[in-house]
């Protein structure tokens, strides 16, 4: 019986889905049997082809999702992997995409490839969109016309450019997939701490304040307080260096202290230069001797762009 190259792709796919239940694939079995009586063909043809020439025992072929067994191959799935393999997906790529999200199977090919399509121009490469959905496993089950263009006409009505929605959706693409009311309350929520739609740090306030919760938020102002700040302080610091409420308390405390105790430094100096504390160890005793010195370099000199990259994922050192 000849077989179609589609078939490899599909068991690659379905090689590293979690197991479900034996019963469940018992049951499924049982009412779809390995024979001609069942009505069903095509599932005695994917089943018996994962399991007898793939290796795989039932449990494996049905966790994935059992109606993917009653599709026709050459006329479901080999259109499917042909138009993205079109769209310059590699074989590896494919097996990724079905592994990670099984819309792409379950969905209609149209429906499928706008989306895909759709998330190609925002984030500007087939890696990066592999990569997110290895991440979010139901990026592509968002519709377009309900979800996913109206929150992109709203950040564009912000004033954000394709290019920064392009880079700020590769590290947080939720910020997207979030219900459009949900979205204009955290604009709002930005707004209301003084940070404008045209402010460089509108996308990066937006980011972060998408990551915390109002709790840690006002955890962050009252541990500040203790060091004697105002609570004009806290958020004229908070909109100099959003990412400042992305550090654990234990985090900050030992920074504040390091640099108050160690450096001499009053906690009002660094209410003003807040992004000092987002800096390493070296880096904040080599700006403050710069001071101290008066040789200085601008705080961009030490920080760069580095803070701008890191602000979505708060990967920044806790030394």
């Amino acid at each position: 019986m000849n077989r179609s190259p589609y078939f490899s792709l599909l068991s690659k796919a379905l090689a590293f889905i979690p197991r479900r239940r034996s019963a469940d694939a018992v049951h499924f079995l049982a009412s779809h049997s390995y024979s001609a009586a069942s009505g069903a063909p095509q599932s005695i043809l994917m089943a018996d082809y994962l399991v007898s020439s793939c290796g795989f025992d039932p449990d494996q072929v049905i966790s994935a999702n059992p109606r993917w067994l009653l599709l026709d191959v050459e006329k479901t799935l080999a259109p499917k992997f042909r138009a993205l393999q079109d769209l310059g997906f590699s074989c590896s790529d494919i097996t990724h995409l079905v592994r990670s999200n099984s819309d792409v199977i379950s969905h209609k090919l149209q429906t499928i490839l706008s989306k895909i399509q759709l998330w190609q121009g925002l984030l500007g490469s087939n890696d990066f969109l592999v990569k997110l959905c290895k991440k979010n496993r139901r990026i592509l089950g968002y519709s377009i016309e309900k979800r996913i263009q109206p929150n992109i006409e709203i950040l564009r009505d912000c004033g954000i450019t394709d290019q920064k929605l392009s880079v700020t959706l590769r590290r947080q693409p939720r910020l997207i997939i979030l219900k459009a009311e949900d979205l204009k309350a955290l604009i709002r929520d930005v707004e209301n701490l003084g940070v404008a739609c045209d402010s460089v740090m509108f996308i990066h306030t937006l980011k972060v304040l998408h990551m915390i919760s109002k709790k840690n938020f006002k955890a962050h102002l009252e541990f500040f307080k203790g060091f004697g700040w105002s609570e004009d302080d806290f958020l004229a610091a908070f909109r100099k260096a959003p990412t400042l409420v992305g550090f654990s308390l234990k985090s900050l405390q030992r920074k504040m202290e390091s640099v108050v105790n160690e450096a001499g430094c009053a906690p009002s100096y660094l209410a003003l230069r807040p992004v000092i504390l987002l800096m390493s160890l070296e880096k904040r005793y080599s700006y403050i001797i710069g001071l101290v010195e008066g040789t200085t370099v601008s705080l961009a000199g030490f920080v760069g762009n580095a803070v701008s990259s890191l602000l979505p994922e708060f990967k920044i050192s806790d030394r």
